[in-house]
This record gives C-alpha cells, structure tokens and sequence, in this order.
C-alpha cells in the first residue's frame, strides 16, 4: 500500500535550467511525500542548483559544504546526534548543475530539515560564527581527498582520463587543490549564503520525502 501527496509553495522564483547564483531549479516550490507501508523510516531528498566545476564560487561552495557534514560538524551534532535522521549529506554534481541534500534513516524528516535549515540559516545571517580550527581542517580534509585521490602512479594515471574526457583542462585537480586551499573563510560564507540557503528553503528548493504510510498525512501537512 502507499499513498502519494503534492504540496506546493508558492512564491517560488520561475522555474528553470540550474544556472547557480541562487537561482530555482526546475520545480522549485513543489514537494512530494509519498507514503509506503515497507518503510519503518523516512529518506528525503531535496534538490537546488548546482555549480559547474569552472564557477568562480565552485571551491569555496565544496568547503562550505566539507565545513557543515564533516565529522563531528554541524550536522552530526544537531541531526545525527539529536536522532533526527542516522546520514545526511549535501552534494554538488557540477555535470548535472544540480545540488542536493538527502537525509536516511530519519525517525523525523521534518525536525530533521528544520535542524539542518536553521544551521545553513543562522550562519548566512551572522548568527553562527565560523569556528577556524573546524574551517582549516575542512580545508586540510579536502585537500587530502585531493592528493590522495592521485597517490600512486596508476591512480594518478587514471585520474587524468576523466578530466579529458569532460573537457577539462590539463592540471585540472592541481587547479582545484590550489583553488581549495586559497579559500577564505569570508568566501565560504559567501558561497554558503548564495547556493546553500537557497536549497535549504522549500520556495527555492524541490523536496521530495519518502515515510512510513501512517506518517503520510502528517509529513504532507508539515511541509
């Protein structure tokens, strides 16, 4: 059994193409709930645009992002750590321009959103200051994943093949490892407030939330 449930909110930017900037994706302002009776807990996905690899704020978003979901961040304290939902994440697919924030496992998907949109929130609005041993080590955790995506020979190799294929340029990773670690934490505020927010609220913002069928009903009226 399941029930399927469509929700709107109105005065939402025109739909379109993701273009980033803070600009809707396409949808923007609809959710959609749907209700199985299989499921013992709650996912949701939610999606925004995104940013292409060559964007001016590409770098400063991914340290913002690594800054919000890292280990013993943000996030795991005051969703995971609450028991609002057992994994989150929030990722930018610079092919598809298309960000997006996903949480499983969730007891409640709606506190769960409301945690994660209040710690997005209360940094773009000065609220919350970034703490700078969490930012530099946002920042060294990055540039690790970086180096150590490319640390044997034949990695490095490979590692080549898919910038190619994309178009992209030579030195394309040491370009972003340069780009990563010149962030500051002024321009990841920045970033956060222009290409997070926006995904975070529900005008900008297409939801989509899958619950235990009981729950339904009530999910659909929370949103």
């Amino acid at each position: 059994p399941l029930a399927a449930l469509r929700v709107h909110h109105g005065g939402g930017a025109a739909a379109g193409g993701g273009g980033g900037d803070g600009a809707s994706c396409e949808g923007a302002g609809e959710a959609f709930v749907l209700g199985l009776g299989s499921e013992e807990n709650a996912s949701l996905y939610s999606t925004g645009s995104g940013l292409p690899s060559d964007h001016a704020d590409y770098a400063a978003l991914e340290v913002a992002i690594e800054y919000l979901t890292g280990l013993e961040g943000d996030f795991w304290r005051k969703i995971r750590g609450l028991g609002l939902a057992y994994s989150y994440s929030i990722r930018n697919s610079p092919e598809q321009k298309l960000m997006s924030f996903t949480l499983s496992r969730s007891t409640d998907p709606l506190r769960a959103r409301a945690a994660a949109c209040k710690i997005v929130e209360d940094y773009a609005s000065g609220a919350t200051s970034l703490d700078r041993a969490v930012f530099d080590g946002s920042i060294a955790s990055l540039a690790y994943a970086n180096i150590q995506a490319r640390g044997t020979k034949s990695a490095a190799q490979s590692g080549q093949l898919g910038p190619a294929l994309a178009g992209k340029p030579c030195g394309y990773d040491d370009a972003q490892l340069r780009a990563i670690l010149a962030v500051t934490p002024d321009a990841a505020l920045e970033a956060l407030r222009r290409h997070l927010v926006p995904l975070m609220r529900a005008e900008t913002s297409c939801v989509a939330i899958v619950t235990p069928l009981n729950k339904a009903a009530e999910v659909a009226r929370g949103l």
